[in-house]
């Protein structure tokens, strides 16, 4: 597991909350379909993304080519450890409660929470 590229993706989070959509691996404002992914502001930098977008991003892969397989790689995860942490609804409940894609302050606080426990348990929960 890729623990620094994870703890790289939850600094970037908690540092604008308006970054984190979980619902899209990567939304752009200049995209023509943004309007359909998301029904709030985008950050100033234009760009939302889930975690495996944003693992994708930081390490230099184009918004455009992120993928889900390509940030399992990026993170060292087997295929049952990237959906436990790729899709809220396979968090455990204290988690996934409430998660939305409002980009609030507590959202991403809450995702960043899940990362540092799939960290702890080695991605088993």
């Amino acid at each position: 597991m890729n623990v620094e590229l994870l703890r790289k993706v939850k600094a970037h989070i908690l540092a604008e909350p308006l970054r984190l959509v979980m619902s899209t691996v990567v939304a752009s404002e200049e995209d023509g379909d943004a309007d359909e992914v998301l029904w709030r502001a985008f950050p100033a930098c234009g760009t939302v993304a889930c975690i495996a977008g944003w693992a994708c991003i930081l390490s230099g892969i184009s918004p455009r080519d992120a993928s889900m397989s390509k940030a399992e790689g990026l993170l060292h995860l087997d295929v049952l450890q990237a959906n436990r942490l790729f899709e809220p609804e396979q968090w455990p409940r204290e988690f996934s409660d409430g998660i939305t894609d409002d980009g609030e302050e507590r959202t991403a606080r809450a995702c960043a929470a899940r990362i540092e426990h799939f960290i702890k348990t080695k991605g088993c929960e």
